[in-house]
């Protein structure tokens, strides 16, 4: 992986997720790098959730998962534990299935360089989760959850 992309992109989520340490009981920034599927991840902790920001070099792409936190680890889960239930799943993904509608992305960053995406993306997170991740940011198990 690009030792230099991976700092850029430390640093770029330090700067648009510092309110989740400042303002929340959030701890980190803490970095995962993951050399065999060229992924870097950047964790904030709470104490039942994690906040992921996740650079995929190869596939070119920034996301947010949203995870479990157990005895202190974030769950080893990709999505679903052995029981059926949702243990992490995508900030985007978590919104939709709230029913919130309309422009969650301020603009289209196919054409751009992941350099370039990279600030732009993590503000776009960031104001996701001021605006409609209120239980996350509490910290809240049912973030999660799946309400019928």
């Amino acid at each position: 992986m690009n030792a230099k992309l991976i700092q850029f992109f430390q640093s770029e989520v330090s700067k648009a997720f510092a309110f989740v340490t400042i303002t929340h009981n959030f701890v980190g920034p803490y970095l995962e790098v993951d050399e065999h599927i060229a992924f870097a991840t950047v964790i904030f902790k709470g104490r039942n959730l994690a906040i992921q920001l996740i650079l995929d070099e190869r596939d070119e792409n920034i996301t947010c998962k949203i995870a479990r936190v157990f005895d202190g680890n974030v769950t080893k889960h990709y999505a679903r534990d052995e029981s059926g239930n949702i243990v992490r799943d995508s900030l985007f993904s978590i919104i939709i299935r709230k029913g919130i509608r309309g422009k969650l992305f301020t603009q289209k960053t196919q054409k751009l360089s992941l350099e370039e995406q990279i600030p732009v993306m993590l503000e776009d997170f960031a104001r996701m989760l001021k605006e409609h991740g209120a239980e996350i940011l509490d910290d809240s198990p049912m973030a999660l959850s799946v309400k019928k």
